[in-house]
């Protein structure tokens, strides 16, 4: 165990001190003992208010950071070892933080991480702000795009966006690629009535011219 040599004065039962109620009203706790004969009982509580809680600083100090206390007027080792025992301190009692727990978080810039026990910075969050401002959403459109992310073919050419293509046949020399047998058929897929004759291309057919009888014999009127 680490030593403590600072160490409380006047503690004891009984002890030769001012009461604390005369202590608070005592002069010369503003302006300090005076030249003359002082009162024992207050000079002893005057010491015992300083020495007890520097005794009991020195040993938390002691405690925490496992070095030490000495009473050698070495200020520079002294305050080094409260901020070692401050931290070490928080490091024993102080939960790490979760998503259930509030302790205290490792801060990072990652924007790339599922991990749940650091805290973003600002500089993760404006990253991850950026990122998605710069993204469409799926149903969205590129107001601005130049190419397409697959290439088409039109006519037999290959297509992209980034620039004009020829199609041949259509306004270049060549013949327009097609596909089926839009140019080679002999007969229609679904079969067309023309003049109430049906029609489907295979054979040729013949146009009945349909008279209309008219009545020429006048009507025999009686005679009475």
């Amino acid at each position: 165990m680490a030593k403590n040599e600072f160490k409380p004065f006047a503690t004891a039962s009984g002890a030769n001190v001012t009461a604390q109620s005369d202590y608070e009203t005592l002069p010369a706790r503003s302006a300090g003992f005076q030249s003359g004969k002082a009162s024992s009982a207050q000079i002893n509580k005057a010491i015992r208010q300083a020495t007890v809680i520097a005794s009991v600083v020195a040993q938390f100090i002691a405690d925490e950071s496992k070095n030490d206390v000495l009473d050698d007027g070495d200020v520079a080792v002294l305050q080094q070892s409260l901020l070692a025992a401050l931290k070490q301190n928080a490091a024993d009692n102080l939960p790490k933080a979760s998503t259930t727990v509030a302790g205290i978080a490792k801060l990072s810039s990652d924007t790339n991480s599922s991990n749940e026990a650091v805290a973003a910075t600002p500089k993760a969050v404006k990253a991850a702000n950026d990122n998605a401002n710069s993204r469409l959403l799926a149903t969205a459109t590129a107001a601005a795009a130049t190419k397409l992310a697959t290439s088409r073919t039109i006519g037999g050419v290959s297509f992209d966006g980034t620039a004009n293509i020829n199609l041949p046949g259509v306004n270049a020399a060549g013949n327009q690629a097609t596909t089926g047998n839009a140019g080679t058929a002999t007969k229609l897929a679904t079969a067309r009535t023309i003049n109430g004759v049906a029609f489907d291309g295979s054979t040729n057919i013949r146009l009945l011219r349909r008279l209309t009888v008219l009545r020429l014999i006048p009507p025999v009127q009686r005679i009475s």
